[in-house]
């Protein structure tokens, strides 16, 4: 099974695309605290990439902002690509069937 939940902060304003069938889509990334905290006493920061589609991406570009907190619930998936140097890259990202927006950013 392939299922996440995931909180954290939005690292950028959202912004909206649309695919050329029309399809509302967006994609940013999450700053997510882990439990454990450096040497210094400060929480270790993981920047989880996500993408949201269809009215989910509609509701984010429209309320939601950069240091709001957000749920993602979605699947973890992954893209193989060549970076321009044609090395073999893997990238990892979340792709929501849900959102949930938990407060503004103050």
């Amino acid at each position: 099974m392939n299922k996440v939940i995931i909180s954290g902060r939005i690292v950028d304003d959202p912004e909206l695309k649309t695919t050329a069938s029309g399809v509302s889509v967006s994609t940013n990334t999450l700053a997510v605290n882990r439990r454990q905290k450096d040497n210094k006493g400060n929480h270790i920061v993981d920047f989880i990439d996500f993408t949201v589609w269809k009215y989910s991406a509609d509701f984010l570009c429209n309320y939601g902002k950069k240091g709001d907190l957000l749920t993602i619930f979605g699947e973890i998936q992954q893209e193989r690509y060549k970076d321009r140097n044609g090395i073999d890259r893997v990238r990892h990202f979340i792709t929501s069937t849900e959102i949930e927006l938990h407060s503004k950013n103050k």
